[in-house]
C-alpha cells in the first residue's frame, strides 16, 4: 500500500523554492533575514495564558500588529541594505480567520501606512469566511461571543473592514486591492470536519467545508479554486497537496487561464 505523507506548505517552500525560516533556536527573527524568508504571525498565542494574558486580540488589532510585523520585516531588510525599498514586497498566506485580519490590513486605512499596505503583493487564503459564517441558513449574529463566532457577522465585519455599514455583502476588496492578486481556495468537503463533535457541519450544510459555505469562501473578481477538503483537521485543507499546488501556482506561475461557465 502506498503511503503519501504531506510535508506542511512551509517546509514544501523551504526545499523546493529555495525559503528560509525565521526561526532559531526556538526565538523567531533573532538573526538576519534574507529576501525569501517565511515568517509565521502567531496572533493567536495572546489567547493562549502560556503565551499571553488569555484574551483573544480583536480581528482590528490583530491587523495592527501584523502591520507592525511587516514594518519590522522592512527595516530589517531595507536599512540592512538586503533590497531596495522599492523591492521590498511580502505574500501573505491565510487560513480561515486570518484572511479577514489580512483584510482588514489592507482595507481599514487607520490599520496600517499607505507604505506598509502597497508592500503586500499576493493574497493567498484558504477557507476564509469573507462573506461571513452562516448557520442553518443565517448569519451569525454579532452578540454572540462564544468562539470570537461574532467576528463573522456581516455588519461586524463591515466595520472593520472599512466597508459601508449597510453593505449586505462583505466580500469585496472594495477598491483597495487589486483581486487579480488575491487568491481564494474554497473546501468543498464538510462531512470530514469534527468541530463541536460534528454540530458545525451539520449547521454549515452540505454546501460547505463543515464551517465555511462555498458561496461565502471567495472575494467579488478575485481567482478563486475549489477543492474537496474540510475547514481543518485530518482532511482539512491547509495540509494537502491541492492547496499547496494551487499556492505555487498563483505565487510564483506565469500561466493563468481563465474560465467561464454559462
Amino acid at each position: 500500500m502506498y503511503k503519501q505523507v504531506f510535508e506542511s506548505p512551509m517546509v514544501r517552500l523551504m526545499k523546493e523554492h529555495g525559503y528560509e525560516d525565521a526561526f532559531s533556536s526556538g526565538e523567531e527573527l533573532d538573526r538576519k533575514i534574507g529576501k525569501k524568508t517565511v515568517v509565521i504571525y502567531r496572533y493567536y498565542d495572546k489567547a493562549d495564558k502560556l503565551f499571553g494574558d488569555g484574551e483573544a486580540l480583536s480581528i482590528f488589532e490583530a491587523a495592527k500588529q501584523l502591520g507592525k510585523l511587516i514594518e519590522n520585516i522592512r527595516r530589517e531588510l531595507v536599512d540592512g541594505q538586503v533590497v531596495d525599498s522599492r523591492e521590498f514586497k511580502v505574500h501573505l498566506v491565510a487560513h480561515s480567520m486570518g484572511g479577514l485580519i489580512c483584510r482588514c490590513l489592507l482595507q481599514n486605512k487607520s490599520v496600517a501606512s499607505e507604505v506598509i499596505r502597497q508592500s503586500v503583493e499576493r493574497v493567498f487564503t484558504y477557507a476564509t469566511p469573507h462573506n461571513g459564517i452562516e448557520m442553518a441558513g443565517l448569519n451569525v449574529p454579532a452578540f454572540v461571543g462564544l468562539w470570537d463566532i461574532n467576528n463573522f457577522n456581516r455588519k461586524v465585519m463591515a466595520k472593520y473592514l472599512g466597508l459601508p455599514p449597510e453593505s449586505t455583502r462583505v466580500d469585496t476588496l472594495g477598491g483597495h486591492f487589486d483581486p487579480d492578486r488575491f487568491f481564494c481556495l474554497v473546501g468543498t468537503n464538510h462531512r470530514d470536519y469534527e468541530a463541536a463533535k460534528g454540530l458545525s457541519r451539520m449547521l454549515a450544510g452540505e454546501m460547505s467545508d463543515g464551517l465555511v459555505s462555498i458561496e461565502n469562501a471567495s472575494i467579488q473578481g478575485a481567482p478563486r479554486a475549489f477543492v474537496y477538503r474540510s475547514h481543518s483537521g485530518s482532511y482539512g485543507i491547509v495540509n494537502s497537496e491541492e492547496g499547496y499546488q494551487n499556492l505555487v501556482r498563483f505565487l510564483f506561475g506565469d500561466v493563468r487561464v481563465d474560465g467561464v461557465l454559462a
